[in-house]
């Protein structure tokens, strides 16, 4: 991760991330296999508490997601906790 162009270097192929989306990718990785709250997340990313339904989050998970390809296979997935938040977890590749 290169946190001064906001980027994240997978097999030799440099990835560029919004703010956001650098944010939570450095989040999760500082937090492999602990689930985090989707309240916890909006507070530190996004530095708001609204309680409000909203798909930002999840639409920032989405394209970190695709953007980082974190799949079983790839050794990452990011998986949702139903009602609760998302959890980042090391996947043995097969």
């Amino acid at each position: 991760m290169n946190r001064l162009e906001r980027s994240v270097t997978i097999h030799e192929q440099t990835v560029i991330l919004t703010a956001k989306e650098f944010d939570l990718t450095e989040m999760f990785f500082k937090n492999t296999d602990r689930t985090l709250s989707r309240h916890y997340i909006m507070q530190t990313i996004w530095r708001t508490t609204a309680t409000l339904a909203t798909r930002t989050l999840d639409m920032h998970i989405s394209r970190v997601r695709a953007k980082l390809d974190l799949r079983s296979e790839n050794g990452f997935r990011i998986s949702t906790v139903f009602g609760y938040g998302y959890r980042l977890e090391l996947r043995s590749k097969p």
